[in-house]
């Protein structure tokens, strides 16, 4: 698999992607991989930690959707869609 020069690891803090994504397993992010809806994307949440989240495109908005419904869904707006670090390209579980 070939995957961009600024590929890197982030270990999943939360359990908001639970339990596809659970808290401990690792998220290898592609920012040079196309983002698009229906994949995974990971950004800078406000404790400044790599976060993953569904990425959703509606009509007039996008969405970074939990897969766990008690989570808030959060508006991609100009000001915070430069903290989306890439498309989530590989997930798994340290062994």
């Amino acid at each position: 698999m070939n995957y961009g020069p600024e590929t890197f690891v982030a270990r999943v803090e939360d359990d908001a992607m639970a339990p596809l994504l659970p808290r401990g397993h690792w998220a290898f992010v592609d920012p040079d991989e196309p983002m698009a809806p229906g994949l995974l994307v990971a950004f800078d949440d406000a404790d400044g930690e790599v976060s993953v989240r569904l990425l959703v495109v509606e009509p007039a908005r996008r969405i970074l959707r939990a897969a766990d419904p008690a989570w808030l869904d959060i508006v991609v707006t100009t000001e915070n869609e430069t903290d989306i670090r890439g498309t989530v390209v590989v997930v798994g579980r340290a062994v």
